[in-house]
């Protein structure tokens, strides 16, 4: 690595000579000044990536991007010039930054596997196209390559902090800070923003102390510390800050207005107001128009307001900032009226922020729409009435704006989706505009916000309970139409929210309904329906169908490759046993206790719970199919054909119960029950026409109806599905001799004794075959 690190800075130092020009002022951001910078220590990959960030910040990152560009041509078998021009792409964020950042990171590790700068930055590439998997993959890869990585800490304190796990993220700021040698300023800011947002203003201001003690001279510090003193309510701290600020970047009038606006929170606005002179200031305004705004701001807030909105009507009247601040003014105040009216002259103008079209739809949504009373609204309806006498009713003035509510509404959306693709991230917006997409129908669009909306606050029960019936509903979806992954991950989605809602609301049955999921699941997952099933009986002792469902699925869960039962029957019964003693009409139940007595071989007692549950519940399907099974052991025929014919009625269209029940029929039935049997077998062959066993049963009833040539039609293709099969030969014999064609009855007559040579059957085609 370390010869290839030589040869890179000797070749990358002669381009940027080549490149440069006459030395310029060091304040001036321009091609110039980055090739200055990086040819005083040109092997420092710090440095490098200090200056994409500083360059991308004030909107200069094509300089980089074009200064990285030029050293690859020169140097296209060198991992570090890939990597620098891939982070380049990476900062500057665009789709088709990202998938050049992708490319120089792949070249840069193709070069060098070993390379955890490219490495985390190709995690932090992933993170960025929503593919967290791949992100942590490379990023712990980085990590085992080089534990003392700062920069891999950094990435996974940020991924952290995103998803609000501030514990995690905590401890990968002080990691990164550990390994940091130089540097730190940015990361203590990073890390005292993060305990702004958790409101641990202590913390925050510790690390921004420390950000401040490393680099004194950032401007964004002192602004950072402004907003954490004005949040606290000490306004003096604040312009001091703000004022420290100014000293290192005194254009800056973001800052200024940002600082506004937390002092609006705090119902400060003569100082909200004071703050966004300075900000005006940096934007331009001349000196005496900031003199007496101040003045005017001193006499009282009234005054201050109304000098701000004279000039929001003349020099400023283009200036977005302080038509969208008196709007808030106004709102800080409660005048909705005169607050909606700047918001909605801000919404048309260009450069329009998030929160303007937020506010503008919060205000549309909660006005009340005015009735205009036109002649058309108030003109009399004339009826007649049983009497008829003529009566005058006026139209409802009531039912008038409902047409005007819901396009109100509209219009409200329209505004929130417009702060939400502008990259609002507030919690509350993305749920509102969530909502929209659901009322519409938009189910996939309500999935894509209403989970962005939970990354920012996760504890939404309701939203969570939406998310996991829509999934589910998707799952069944995609089974009926065969795509089995598809339905595995919408399962598993349904999952994943409805797990929140077992932590944030959790009753009895929802914990049975999470059971229910996981073994929808199946694989791993499944296990996990007996703790959900325990955790339903915690809540609700006297849960029936819960003991139910445990005791069913610890009857049927099986493991390891030869998939053998994990619990004991003996266990599964204590569980069936409760349930039925709780809810005795719990025909489910009944019959799972009786496929465990037949686990532990004991079918008298069966026998007894599948009659129990077709008392419970006579359509119960599960049953009558058992108790056919049961009977047909026992030689009671006539109670196989009643539970086999209940079965039919149940469900007409399975084509293993009509297969059943025609067999059974023409084994144990009457001469009255053949025809009964032949239509059974009939559907059954139309569900599943390459059943041999169907097709040579339906064969049969067909020779006994004397339909000759459709009986060989179809025993036929009953030998050709399957060509070793006494019964269809002996059938078909007897079909062929029913036409005379005694020649072929004979074949078939043969083929049965030499198939099944000790059969019943055997004897019988060698007596015809003796016959013929």
């Amino acid at each position: 690595m370390k010869g290839t690190f030589i040869i890179f800075i000797s070749a990358f130092i002669f381009i940027l000579s080549a490149c440069s020009q006459p030395l310029m002022p060091i304040e001036r951001l321009d091609e110039e000044y980055y090739l200055k910078k990086i040819r005083t220590n040109p092997e420092n990959l710090n440095v490098h990536r200090e200056l994409i960030n500083k360059y991308k910040s004030e909107g200069l990152i094509n300089i980089p991007i074009d200064i990285y560009s030029k050293a690859v041509e020169k140097n296209q078998d060198n991992a570090i010039v890939y990597y620098v021009l891939g982070y380049a792409y990476l900062v500057d964020g665009s789709a088709k930054a990202l998938k050049l950042a992708e490319e120089n990171l792949n070249k840069a590790l193709k070069l060098n596997p070993q390379f955890v700068d490219a490495l985390t930055a190709l995690g932090d590439y992933y993170l960025k196209t929503d593919n967290e998997e791949l992100a942590v993959e490379k990023w712990q890869n980085a990590r085992r390559l080089n534990e003392r990585f700062a920069p891999v800490y950094l990435s996974f304190a940020r991924y952290y902090r995103s998803k609000k796990q501030y514990t995690k993220a905590e401890q990968e700021y002080e990691d990164a800070i550990l390994w940091t040698s130089i540097g730190k300023a940015e990361i203590y800011l990073e890390f005292g923003t993060m305990y702004m947002e958790t409101n641990d203003l202590t913390k925050a201001e510790e690390m921004l102390l420390k950000a401040r003690g490393e680099n004194p001279r950032s401007s964004a510090i002192h602004y950072k510390l402004g907003q954490l003193y004005a949040i606290k309510g000490d306004r003096d701290s604040a312009i001091r800050s703000y004022r420290s600020g100014r000293k290192f970047n005194p254009n800056d009038s973001k800052s200024a207005y940002e600082l506004a606006y937390i002092f609006l929170e705090k119902n400060d606005l003569k100082y909200a107001m004071l703050s966004f002179e300075r900000g005006l200031l940096s934007d331009g305004i001349d000196e005496n128009t900031s003199n007496e705004l101040i003045t005017n701001i001193n006499k009282g807030v009234t005054q201050g307001i109304e000098y701000l909105v004279k000039l929001a009507d003349s020099s400023q009247s283009k200036n977005f900032d302080l038509i969208y601040f008196i709007g808030k003014l106004y709102l800080a105040q409660n005048k909705e009226d005169l607050a909606f009216k700047y918001f909605q002259r801000g919404v048309t103008m260009p450069n329009t922020n998030p929160d303007i079209h937020y506010q503008l739809g919060l205000l549309l949504e909660k006005r009340k729409p005015q009735i205009v009373k036109s002649e058309e609204t108030v003109k009399p309806k004339v009826t007649e009435d049983k009497n008829k006498e003529s009566s005058i009713k006026a139209q409802s003035p009531e039912n008038q704006p409902i047409a005007e509510d819901v396009a109100q509404k509209a219009d409200a959306q329209e505004q929130y989706r417009k702060a939400v693709d502008m990259g609002s991230s507030e919690a509350e917006l993305l749920f509102r505009v969530a909502q929209g997409y659901l009322d519409e129908g938009q189910e996939d669009k309500y999935i894509e916000v209403a989970q962005k909306a939970l990354t920012l606050e996760p504890n939404k029960l309701d939203v969570h309970l939406k998310l996991a019936e829509i999934f589910l509903k998707k799952a069944e979806e995609y089974k009926r139409n065969g795509k089995l992954d598809d339905e595995e991950k919408a399962i598993l989605n349904s999952i994943k929210h409805y797990e929140q809602v077992t932590t944030l609301g959790p009753d009895a049955q929802r914990w049975y309904n999470l059971g229910m999921l996981y073994e929808r699941a199946g694989k791993s997952r499944a296990i996990k329906a007996e703790r959900a099933y325990e955790q339903a009986i915690q809540i609700k002792p006297d849960f029936a169908m819960a003991y139910y469902r445990r005791g069913n699925f610890m009857l049927n869960y099986k493991v390891g490759p030869a998939k053998v039962l994990m619990y004991k029957p003996e266990v599964a019964i204590q569980d069936l046993k409760k349930a039925v003693e709780l809810d005795p009409k719990l025909a489910d139940a009944h019959v799972a206790l009786g496929l465990a007595y037949h686990q532990i071989n004991m079918p008298e007692m069966a026998t007894e719970e599948f009659e129990k549950a077709v008392q419970a519940d006579p359509n119960n399907l599960r049953a009558h199919i058992y108790l056919a099974q049961d009977y047909s052991l026992t030689g009671d025929n006539q109670k196989v054909l009643k539970h086999l014919t209940s079965a039919v009625r149940l469900d007409p269209n399975n084509a293993e119960i009509l297969k059943m029940f025609g067999g059974m029929a023409l084994k144990y039935g009457t001469d009255e029950d053949v025809p009964e049997a032949r239509e059974a077998l009939r559907k059954a062959n139309e569900l599943k026409p390459d059943d041999p066993e169907i097709l040579m049963n339906l064969g049969y009833t067909l020779y006994l109806a004397k339909m000759f040539d459709e009986a060989i039609k179809i025993l036929k293709r009953a030998i050709e599905l399957q060509p070793i099969y006494p019964e269809a030969h002996y059938n078909i014999a007897l079909a062929y001799s029913g036409i005379g064609e005694y020649k072929l009855a004979k074949e078939h007559w043969e083929k049965v004794v030499r198939q099944a040579p000790d059969s019943s059957i055997a004897i019988k085609s060698a007596e015809f075959l003796k016959k013929l």
